[in-house]
């Protein structure tokens, strides 16, 4: 489930109602970014995966575009108070293209706040190779 179009022509009651018709279905995948209506997305699907447990029956992942240690923390940990939840299953750095390091990463991955580590954003040679040699899997 992709939180970007679910939400854009439908109120929040028909959006949680989508969501969890598709969680009764078998969709397990939920993926949003902060960025989609400017947190919006990720408050509505907080409150679509608080109510009965949903939480604990999707595999849910967010996006970052800030690449310094103290901006990707924040955005971290603002995203996960909109999803009230205490983790990510897997949190990905947006348009991975940049040349400074996501320094926020490994530390968020380290103190247990992701529960899974994945090659982050874009798949160019050099970003894939960059990310592989400084210890993003």
């Amino acid at each position: 489930m992709v939180a970007k179009p679910a939400l854009e022509k439908t109120d929040e009651r028909e959006s949680i109602r989508i969501m969890h018709a598709a969680i009764d279905l078998g969709v397990d995948f939920f993926d949003n970014a902060w960025e989609y209506h400017d947190g919006y997305a990720e408050e509505a699907m907080g409150r679509a995966l608080a109510i009965d447990g949903k939480r604990k029956q999707v595999f849910l992942m967010t996006k970052n575009c800030e690449r310094d240690y103290d901006g990707s923390l924040r955005n971290l940990e603002q995203s996960l108070r909109r999803f009230q939840t205490d983790y990510l299953d897997l949190w990905q750095f947006h348009e991975l293209s940049y040349d400074n390091d996501p320094e926020g990463y490994s530390s968020a991955v380290r103190c247990g706040r992701l529960s899974k580590r994945s090659r982050p954003g874009r798949s160019g040679t050099s970003v894939s190779r960059d990310t592989r040699t400084r210890g993003f899997t």
